[in-house]
């Protein structure tokens, strides 16, 4: 006999888990929130939507533990001209939590989500959003030749054409560019 398959509720801005009749072993869960999107800072600058999981949730008495496979979309501005753009995210994602605030001797412990006695659901929202935001990298290009803002007239290079005269760089900065173009000096030439 199959088991079903768990399926979170999917609501406003939070997906939650019911535990209710969750018995122990392993459980297939997946998702599909076509239309769900989570902010990812509290601007709503970066998004993550259209995401989906599949993957299990496994119970072993009080302790519950989700593995599988998240993707989505996130949505952000490019750091070089501030336009808006949308990449595929894909990532592990782990979850682990302790029904009943049991544990050992009280002492916390790490990474587990402790869930007060007769507790009902599992909120899986700030799983989701920190999985996503640690799959953002450190800068955010809409295209790996983005030719990024104007200096001078403030124009998206990518788009626009300007006539603007880019001033000469920093004279400070010349014994490093003399560096990085000079032939490098091996150990034996010394």
């Amino acid at each position: 006999m199959t088991r079903p398959t768990l399926k979170p509720k999917l609501g406003g801005s939070r997906v939650t888990l019911d535990l209710g009749g969750i018995q122990d072993g392993a459980h297939p869960l997946s998702f599909v929130a076509r239309g769900a999107e989570l902010a990812l800072d509290e601007g709503g600058e970066r998004l993550f939507r259209g995401f989906a999981f599949e993957g299990s949730l496994t119970r072993a008495g009080a302790h519950i533990e989700i593995c599988g496979s998240l993707t989505g979309l996130l949505e952000t501005a490019c750091d070089r001209c501030l336009e808006r753009f949308e990449r595929e995210v894909r990532v592990q994602l782990h979850v682990r939590a302790l029904c009943g605030g049991g544990g050992t001797n009280g002492d916390p412990l790490e990474g587990v989500d402790r869930l007060p006695p007769g507790a009902s659901e599992l909120d899986l929202t700030e799983h989701l959003r920190e999985a996503a935001l640690l799959e953002i990298p450190i800068k955010n290009l809409c295209r790996e030749d983005c030719r990024g803002l104007c200096p001078c007239c403030g124009v998206n290079r990518n788009t626009e054409v300007c006539d603007c005269d880019l001033p000469a760089g920093d004279a400070r900065w010349d014994a490093l560019r003399d560096l990085s173009s000079s032939p490098a000096v091996t150990k034996e030439e010394e």
